[in-house]
């Protein structure tokens, strides 16, 4: 875990200043320069959205999108966890994050018929309400009929998520 911390911008950009800040001790003006100035644009570069963006174009080149016409008929729709922050004090309905768009996409396949039925998955922790079970209050608000989803909420992580639904589905 200590040497994926060297691959993030900021820890390697503060790693590189301090490895400037060594060789000013050694006086060695132009190679403190030249490590500072080096940290400071990969910072700079690494903070811009057009790396960014050309950062997630390489890693989703793989996975384009395909027309809801072409997706063959399934069993069921899994929808895993993690598209809420958790229940809000003041409304009814869980607060949404930014990968909220899998709750749109898993509706999306269901009013088109791919799949009778929604896989919600997603536990929780202590007194926390599961996440499946917010996952379903916003479902239901989006037009999905609670007989058409089950729900699996004992999971903490991805892997206990496949294996509790693997379980759930073959019942």
């Amino acid at each position: 875990k200590l040497l994926s911390l060297l691959v993030y911008p900021l820890s390697l950009s503060l790693l590189l200043c301090l490895l400037a800040l060594l060789f000013s001790r050694l006086r060695w003006a132009r190679a403190s320069f030249y490590t500072l100035l080096l940290a400071t644009a990969w910072l700079y570069l690494c903070s811009t959205a057009l790396f960014a963006n050309f950062l997630m174009g390489t890693l989703e080149r793989g996975f384009v999108p395909r027309a809801m016409s072409v997706i063959a008929p399934a069993d069921a729709i899994v929808l895993l966890g993690g598209a809420t922050r958790g229940d809000t004090h003041m409304g009814t309905l869980p607060d949404l994050n930014q990968h909220a768009d899998r709750l749109v996409h898993a509706v999306a396949l269901y009013k088109a018929g791919k799949a009778p039925v929604i896989v919600l998955t997603g536990g929780a922790f202590e007194d926390a309400r599961p996440e499946a079970q917010q996952m379903q209050d916003v479902l239901a608000v989006m037009g999905v009929p609670a007989q058409h989803l089950m729900l699996e909420n004992k999971s903490r992580n991805t892997h206990d998520n496949a294996a509790n639904t693997a379980q759930l589905l073959k019942a």
